[in-house]
């Protein structure tokens, strides 16, 4: 690994960086993201969640070639935070995680044109679709930054163009019920209305359907004429 493809900023968040990386035992090379997950029992792991839609053959959504925990890396802050009152607060742990996954893709704000950006939105909501009735996995947090362009060249040696939908590690089984974390799950820039509106209010599948239409409207805004 060299340098960040997708560096992180700031001290807060789960400090997740992207590299292109190079797969020793396959020869090629992959994405490797790299993070701190939340350490609890009810949130599943995002290899695991690739597992299951790899499984079911959803298409335009990455192909997990391996992930897992870095051993001995876990958060302590928990057990020395304190509030206000001296009391310990509800500090979430996290534990050091690596993901890879085959597909190297490009940024949602390189589209050529207004066709190829339309596209790959479309396909995207089409692995959202298929991810929901196949695998019954609900994403939760559609944004710019978890839409990805995939070129890849075929046996002709042409171009091909296809969306990818990234970033399962905020997603959710839709079997089960009620609120696994206190905080809201998703990119405020792109959440619904009502989800915005209500912070107590169960993320469903048309607020995921209308973070699609926000994408669409704030990548036409910013970079079509």
């Amino acid at each position: 690994m060299g340098k960040p493809h997708t560096p992180t900023s700031g001290l807060t968040g789960r400090a997740t960086r992207g590299y292109i990386a190079w797969d020793v035992s396959g020869r090629r090379f992959v994405f490797l993201k790299d993070c701190w997950r939340v350490d609890s029992p009810n949130l599943l792991k995002e290899g695991d969640v690739l597992r299951r839609l790899n499984k079911a053959s959803v298409h335009f959504v990455p192909t997990l070639v391996c992930d897992g925990d870095v051993a001995g890396q876990t958060t302590s802050s928990p057990d020395h935070w304190c509030d206000r009152d001296g009391a310990f607060n509800a500090m979430k742990r996290h534990v050091h995680y690596r993901l890879v996954v085959k597909e190297i893709g490009q940024k949602l704000e390189e589209f050529t044109d207004s066709r190829e950006l339309v596209e790959v939105i479309y396909e995207c909501i089409c692995a959202h679709a298929e991810a929901f009735d196949e695998a019954r996995i609900l994403h939760r947090d559609v944004s710019a930054g978890n839409i990805l362009i995939l070129r890849t060249r075929n046996a002709d040696g042409e171009i091909e163009t296809s969306g990818l939908l990234n970033d399962w590690d905020l997603s959710k089984s839709i079997d089960i019920q009620g609120a696994r974390q206190v905080d809201r799950t998703g990119t405020w820039q792109f959440m619904s209305g009502l989800l915005l509106d209500d912070p107590s209010k169960t993320h469903e599948l048309q607020d995921d359907v209308e973070s699609f239409l926000h994408v669409l409207i704030f990548e036409a805004v910013r970079y079509l004429p």
